[in-house]
């Protein structure tokens, strides 16, 4: 049996919901302020076979987020964030960083994002797979209403990572 975990990537200001789904190598107390000494040791990266976080952002690079407003508010979360994780590259660097190698990251996107832009959809994708460790694509009903089959086959198309920046 394996277990896996699925949480949105804004970490900052997920404890508003208890979850803490970093490894307990990340002393969260050295970041935040709301975080006691204490609180590393309630994470449970340590306990799943594979992660995968909710990259559920329209800001795909880095250089996408800097050229947005930056500020991005999530719905768990009670006012306005910024931050580099708060795009698909971010949020699997970002993820990546608080797993502290405990277990692989998958890095997930929410298809309804980019319902009106296909290449959008497809460099979100792209990013996911060259910044973590495979993507998941929530929800195929999105793909098939789309009807973006091919869209999302040639995304997967490992030959074109280096596209992504584009």
């Amino acid at each position: 049996m394996y277990a896996g975990g699925l949480h949105r990537a804004w970490y900052p200001t997920y404890f508003e919901v208890g979850v803490n789904w970093a490894s307990q190598k990340y002393d969260v107390s050295k970041d935040f302020s709301w975080a006691t000494p204490d609180y590393k040791n309630y994470g449970f990266a340590e306990l799943l076979d594979f992660y995968t976080n909710g990259n559920y952002y329209w800001n795909v690079t880095l250089d996408d987020y800097y050229r947005s407003s930056g500020k991005h508010k999530n719905e768990t979360d009670s006012e306005f964030s910024t931050g580099e994780y708060l795009c698909v590259e971010g949020g699997c660097k970002y993820s990546k960083y608080l797993l502290k190698d405990a277990v692989p990251v998958c890095g997930g996107l929410h298809v309804e994002d980019y319902k009106r832009d296909v290449n959008q959809f497809q460099k979100a994708v792209r990013m996911n797979l060259k910044e973590s460790d495979g993507v998941m694509i929530f929800d195929i009903v999105h793909i098939i209403r789309n009807g973006w089959w091919d869209e999302l086959k040639e995304a997967l198309d490992e030959t074109k990572l280096d596209e992504v920046n584009d």
